[in-house]
């Protein structure tokens, strides 16, 4: 995250060449404001692989680096990072770590987070089937894409803003059917200070594993935006993990959900008494001002879900609502069921956007 934005307004750069196992590699030192970003770069074949370390265990990146950025050059090739020595005690300095399509085991993974004391960005892209626990307490911003079977934030009481996209093998999808802990909890129960949180695919459907209605082991209470894409309407645990957010984040401003319904199989749906009986009746959303809703399909659960917000949040001022591309006869009935909905705003305006 922060590191492409460094890298954009470099202000000076200095290139260095080391000689190891008769190979040439280029050391880029990007400084900038008080910042250091160090890049290792192989000036030889492009299959080779990148390396922080030598066989001889020389250091090639100095502990004192305070950001740095691996990526991938195309999508055939692919960069490991050799164990460290036994004499290195970690990057103290190193505040802003990117690595994207990286193929690197989860244990080195983990060992590279906490062998940075004062990392305050941390930034992985394109895993495969990683589980991955997370022991950073100075983390701040965490970006997270590709396969994760798992994912545990540890100790990460900082965190103010969190993105996640996960994407389903059948692998995965199997092991999350195996699983019977709290994913919600595993992840978000311990990260008080959060102020945005993005999931993207997958994130609602990994945090409904073993969760519930239950209380907390933390309250969002500066938690302001939160975006939730590709939410399934027609599962109830899903929709339980978006209450459970919303329900416990006083002072949330922005919330922004797409859906991901099937209109031909959630057309009925027996458990709607859940929004009379058991949704949380006292809760009330009273800095809520922004709600955007897309790829609606128009089916019961969402329309209650929408209800519910809009009887629950005073200050509300737009809700915009599009519809699913997929949803043509129905639009018209979804907008006069819409503009009945009780509103406890009375500036509160329903914005229909038809594309």
């Amino acid at each position: 995250m922060k590191c492409g934005k460094m890298m954009e307004n470099k202000v000076e750069n200095v290139e260095y060449e080391v000689e190891v196992e008769g190979r040439s590699w280029k050391i880029m030192k990007y400084e900038m404001e008080e910042v250091e970003v160090w890049v290792v770069l192989d000036t030889g074949d492009s299959s080779t692989a990148r390396r922080l370390f030598s066989q001889d265990s020389q250091v090639l990146v100095p502990s004192s680096l305070r950001a740095l950025s691996v990526s991938l050059a195309c999508d055939a090739v692919f960069y490991k990072m050799l164990d460290p020595p036994s004499t290195f005690k970690g990057f103290l300095c190193l505040k802003y770590l990117n690595l994207q399509q990286v193929l690197i085991a989860p244990d080195i993974v983990e060992s590279l987070i906490s062998s940075c004391p004062l990392l305050e960005s941390l930034t992985l892209s394109y895993f495969d089937s990683l589980a991955l626990t997370i022991c950073a307490p100075n983390l701040k911003y965490l970006c997270l894409e590709g396969e994760f079977k798992d994912i545990c934030l540890k100790n990460t009481p900082l965190l103010l803003t969190i993105s996640v996209a996960m994407y389903m093998t059948d692998d995965i999808a199997e092991h999350f059917e195996q699983s019977s802990s709290c994913n919600f909890d595993k992840f978000l129960g311990g990260v008080p200070c959060l102020e945005r949180l993005i999931g993207h695919i997958y994130l609602t459907k990994y945090l409904s594993i073993g969760n519930d209605l239950g209380k907390l082991p933390v309250a969002y209470n500066h938690l302001k935006v939160i975006e939730l894409y590709q939410v399934s309407f027609e599962d109830m645990k899903e929709i339980l993990v978006v209450l459970r957010l919303i329900v416990n984040s006083p002072c949330l401003q922005e919330l922004q959900i797409s859906g991901s319904s099937n209109t031909s199989t959630a057309t009925e749906a027996p458990d709607l008494d859940f929004w009379e009986k058991e949704c949380p009746s006292d809760c009330t959303f009273s800095l809520l001002e922004t709600v955007k809703m897309t790829d609606m399909s128009g089916v019961p659960h969402e329309m209650e879900f929408i209800k519910f917000i809009l009887r629950n949040s005073p200050m509300l001022e737009t809700m915009s609502i599009t519809p699913s591309v997929y949803v043509t006869d129905g639009r018209l009935n979804m907008l006069i069921e819409l503009v009945r909905f009780r509103r406890a705003s009375a500036q509160a305006e329903i914005i229909f956007i038809q594309d």
